[in-house]
């Protein structure tokens, strides 16, 4: 009877370390997630525009394994979009030496360049460069388009924007620069009137809007122009340039109150 009872007692204690295992194993597989799991996480928060978070779940991937190139370009995508372009820079560097692809490395490297107001190392970088994905070639080209642009260089401009529209006809961006680059040949009217076709066709996005109020700036009609800011930020509240574009128009037109207000939501 009593090594009945001893066997018992072994029986009972093996069950009950073996639910310990699985406990641990349990926890473990909840509160240590794999680098996969957090770039998961990561991509998740990016769709909804958590950049900040985003950053935080590829870090952590990175501290489980540096090796994963994927979550160090998700991270300088991130960094990018929080206005971080040195520091996306930088991991974008260690990501094109790792052979990553470069229809994915070159467009976010070429902002990044852009952002820092790098125009000669992203003309020398990418002026020639060809991308085998039709979406990524215009959006670089765009890129490369915005900084003849802005150096006043309209017939280069030109030719990006041409080879913007034809990788992809239908991209928003590549039309957006289309645009712009009519209000530079002297064509504001025409511009307007595209840009309003655009946000008749997309009225939610916030981009549009602020192109709307660039172009109303131009004009000389600020009031027109602080309209459009203040629909792109109820569209996009999240990006900052629509703030950056209406702060000087709050300030000049002696509006303290809502310049306070747009810093603090900054």
């Amino acid at each position: 009877m009593k090594q009945k009872k001893q066997g018992m007692n072994r029986v009972k204690a093996r069950s009950g370390l073996a639910l310990a295992l699985l406990a641990t194993a349990l926890v473990t597989g909840c509160f240590d997630p794999s680098p996969e799991q957090y770039i998961k996480t990561g991509k998740a928060r990016l769709e909804k525009s958590d950049a900040r978070g985003a950053a935080i779940e590829f870090k952590n991937a990175l501290q489980k394994d540096p090796s994963v190139v994927e979550a160090r370009f998700l991270l300088a995508s991130a960094l990018l979009k929080l206005g971080d372009a040195v520091g996306a820079a930088v991991e974008l560097e260690k990501v094109e030496k790792a052979g990553y692809d470069n229809n994915l490395v070159a467009p976010v490297m070429a902002r990044a360049l852009m952002q820092q107001g790098k125009s000669d190392a992203l003309l020398a970088k990418y002026k020639d460069t060809v991308l085998t994905q039709p979406a990524a070639m215009a959006e670089l080209q765009v890129i490369l388009g915005r900084v003849h642009l802005a150096a006043n260089r309209l017939e280069d401009a030109k030719v990006a924007g041409k080879k913007a529209l034809e990788a992809a006809p239908e991209s928003l961006e590549a039309q957006q620069l289309q645009v712009r680059i009519t209000a530079a040949g002297g064509g504001l009217p025409a511009a307007l009137e595209q840009t309003r076709a655009l946000i008749a066709k997309l009225p939610n996005e916030h981009s549009n809007w602020l192109m709307l109020g660039d172009l109303q700036l131009a004009g000389g009609d600020p009031k027109q122009a602080r309209q459009s800011y203040e629909e792109a930020i109820k569209r996009k509240d999240k990006d900052v340039q629509p703030y950056f574009s209406l702060m000087p128009l709050l300030l000049l037109g002696g509006d303290l109150p809502a310049a306070a207000s747009n810093l603090a939501a900054v």
